[in-house]
């Protein structure tokens, strides 16, 4: 009787705590697929020149109203910077009675105010409380600009890189476990006066960079300089006449100019020279044959130089891939210079403008080391042809 008494509590005790590890688990697996919502509340996340943060969501449960903070800041300073981060997409997302999820656009029934010079504070009104998540998207523009010409040792004229516009679009899921519940006759909303920014969190398929033109980057196009190549010679020849005893002086100027792909010299030489009437026409022409020869191989040769330097001058010349590379923290890529003729030797330079984000080796191969964008540039020394392509680091 007692045995069997004893396996009846056994049994009792042993279903209890299945029971109970039963409801343990439900909970964690409810509770985490609830918490699934959530993405980047409360997060630093970055957004071309600058980061943001969404912060504050609270829904005032008798007045069915609903409010965040949206707070930016600049992160990397650039002469060309992206547009403040503003509100580009907002919905909210709620689940029927029959446990269908549908979501309501509310990108344009929403107040925006300014609390202070990073803080904005959006308030969405008539929202009823069984919603799910608010999804909040956010949007930066960086506008179309052109890199400063440049000249070549040639003095040629180079046009600078266009940089077509481009916009940098991230997102925010507030989930409900996210945000407050007070009722109006609550104290508790706090006037915001900061916003602490952390380094922005590393997200993953998560931010969007879109090239506002669906054709390729634009590619710099380099023309051959074809320089003339132009000998001038003048000859004046100033002589006085006498008697055959009467001793004249001479004098030669010769002047030679030679111009070419820029290149311009003056070769002048002046003769005096002391002899009869019968020895001057010879000695002038002797120093002015000299002179011109002289200086005519001098000119040919430079110019022939400089015209054989230009004519091996690449066609094209810009980077592989043209457009902007976006990197991880710690990732490395390959940037390519890629040139017309291909038979064309190049001395190439690779540089970053910022080193602190990005560096580049001189084999063209670049490193992620700090949050931001930059730009990588690659110059032919040989020619002065220059290409850059944008790098970001999330």
């Amino acid at each position: 009787m007692f045995e069997k008494k004893s396996n009846i509590i056994y049994i009792i005790f042993l279903s209890s705590v299945v029971f109970i590890t039963a409801l343990f688990f439900t909970a964690i697996s409810l509770k985490k697929e609830k918490n699934d919502y959530s993405v980047d509340y409360n997060t630093t996340i970055s957004l071309g020149n600058y980061i943001a943060k969404i912060t504050n969501g609270t829904y005032i449960s008798d007045k069915k109203e609903l409010y965040f903070c949206l707070s930016t800041k600049i992160n990397t300073n650039s002469e060309h910077l992206s547009s403040e981060p503003k509100l580009n997409n907002l919905r909210i997302a709620f689940r029927d009675k029959n446990g269908k999820e549908h979501k309501e656009d509310l990108t344009d029934k929403n107040e925006i105010s300014k609390i202070n010079d990073m803080t904005y504070k959006v308030t969405i009104s008539d929202v009823s409380d069984d919603y799910l998540y608010v999804y909040i998207e956010m949007k930066s523009v960086r506008e179309e600009y052109q890199d400063e010409d440049t000249t070549d040792e040639f003095g040629n004229k180079q046009k600078g890189e266009i940089h077509k516009k481009e916009e940098f679009i991230q997102y925010v899921i507030m989930d409900r476990d996210d945000i407050t519940v007070i009722s109006s006759d609550d104290d508790n909303e706090k006037p915001v006066t900061t916003i602490s920014f952390e380094k922005p969190k590393e997200t993953e398929n998560k931010i969007e960079t879109r090239n506002m033109d669906n054709s390729s980057d634009v590619e710099t196009t380099r023309k051959t300089a074809e320089n003339d190549v132009k000998s001038e010679t003048s000859f004046t020849e100033k002589s006085s006449t006498g008697t055959t005893s009467t001793a004249q002086n001479s004098d030669v100027n010769t002047t030679t100019n030679s111009s070419g792909g820029g290149y311009s010299r003056d070769v002048s030489s002046t003769t005096t020279s002391k002899t009869t009437t019968s020895q001057s026409s010879k000695t002038v022409t002797t120093t002015a044959s000299k002179v011109t020869t002289k200086a005519t191989t001098k000119a040919t040769t430079k110019a022939t130089s400089k015209a054989t330097s230009a004519a091996n001058k690449p066609t094209e010349f810009r980077t592989e891939p043209a457009k902007p590379i976006t990197l991880k923290i710690g990732n490395t890529s390959k940037v390519k210079a890629v040139y017309t003729p291909i038979n064309y030797v190049p001395a190439l330079k690779w540089e970053s403008f910022d080193t602190s984000k990005v560096t580049v080796t001189q084999d063209g191969t670049v490193k992620a080391v700090g949050y931001g964008s930059t730009i990588i540039k690659v110059t032919d020394t040989k020619s002065g042809s220059t290409a850059s392509v944008m790098i970001t680091v999330n």
